[in-house]
């Protein structure tokens, strides 16, 4: 729903959605919104999601987020062909993680929840960045670097990152998941994968 505002957003960036999900999203904010006022007794809280990603079998792996990606690719030998938005800043949460924050927020009093609050890792990274870590992983663990190749046309590039303040008020013990450990992680299930297909 931040659309084209420079990062980071904090949960009070006036949102400016730039594309059909960023809209209905924003939209389904906005019936909260009409419901809080309308029945005062229901506790709503709209959650705003970087990318998930982690090791979970319902994650497409050799398509969808960069992470899943690299990783697949990686581990397959193929090589990957960054074509545009090399220096794309990308914000990623472990569904891990979003998990634990969803069923802490059902556990806590509802009176504490926010309006909206960012769900985020707190460390947005480029897709460079991702495919160095993600290479330097995969050569460590499995001998196999991820072979990656940039052919950036040059193109404009949106830049994601959240603020995670709200998130770590509210939950003061919270560390996110590491993206390394994500990616290591994913790693291995994959590897788990590849290893029970061949049998």
């Amino acid at each position: 729903v931040y659309g084209m505002s420079p990062p980071p957003w904090s949960e009070n960036t006036p949102p400016a959605p730039a594309t059909v999900y960023g809209m209905m999203s924003y939209a389904s904010e906005l019936l909260l919104q009409n419901t809080r006022v309308t029945l005062p007794q229901m506790s709503t809280i709209s959650l705003r999601l970087a990318k998930l990603v982690g090791p979970a079998t319902v994650f497409r792996h050799n398509q969808g987020e960069a992470p899943h990606l690299m990783a697949a690719h990686a581990l397959a030998g193929q090589r990957l062909t960054i074509d545009r938005g090399s220096n794309q800043t990308l914000d990623f949460f472990d569904v891990r993680d979003a998990a634990a924050i969803i069923l802490g927020l059902v556990e806590q009093a509802e009176i504490a929840w926010p309006e909206v609050l960012n769900l985020g890792g707190g460390s947005p990274i480029t897709l460079i960045e991702l495919a160095q870590m993600t290479s330097s992983l995969t050569e460590k663990r499995y001998g196999k670097p991820l072979d990656f190749v940039v052919k950036d046309q040059g193109a404009q590039q949106r830049h994601f990152g959240m603020s995670i303040d709200r998130l770590r008020m509210l939950f003061p013990g919270f560390t996110p998941i590491s993206l390394e450990k994500t990616i290591a992680d994913t790693c291995a299930l994959l590897d788990v994968s590849c290893v029970q297909k061949a049998r």
